[in-house]
């Protein structure tokens, strides 16, 4: 991998993700993993029992990301779980945002017919 995180500052996201998930969100499943490979901690969740598993790489918001660490991440952590990886990036006020990244290119979602505007 090209970039190394420090493991306490990863950890310390994945513990507040696991905290955020399950306690915030009510998420029936978050379990701590780590990859001794990419000598990263990352979490593996689903919101109920019905809801396929989804792999998480809770990060520092300040930790720079690359393609290389992302696709590393997609083929040591994900691929038995999960076509998708959601990051979690982790601000010091304990904010999370969760990002989808997906291989490859993908369109967006089209928005809803109500949020669409007729200008004629």
């Amino acid at each position: 991998m090209a970039a190394k995180i420090e493991e306490s500052r990863q950890h310390h996201a994945a513990m507040l993700t696991c905290t955020h998930l399950s306690q915030a969100k009510k998420w029936s499943y978050v379990k701590i993993m780590h990859c001794s490979k990419l000598s990263m901690t990352h979490v593996h969740a689903r919101k109920d029992h019905n809801d396929p598993e989804k792999c998480i790489l809770p990060l520092p918001a300040d930790e720079p990301l690359t393609v290389t660490m992302l696709n590393d991440v997609m083929i040591d952590i994900c691929s038995d779980h999960s076509n998708s990886l959601v990051i979690a990036l982790v601000e010091a006020d304990s904010t999370i945002v969760y990002y989808n990244i997906y291989p490859g290119i993908h369109p967006p979602d089209l928005p809803s017919r109500e949020c669409r505007h007729d200008h004629t």
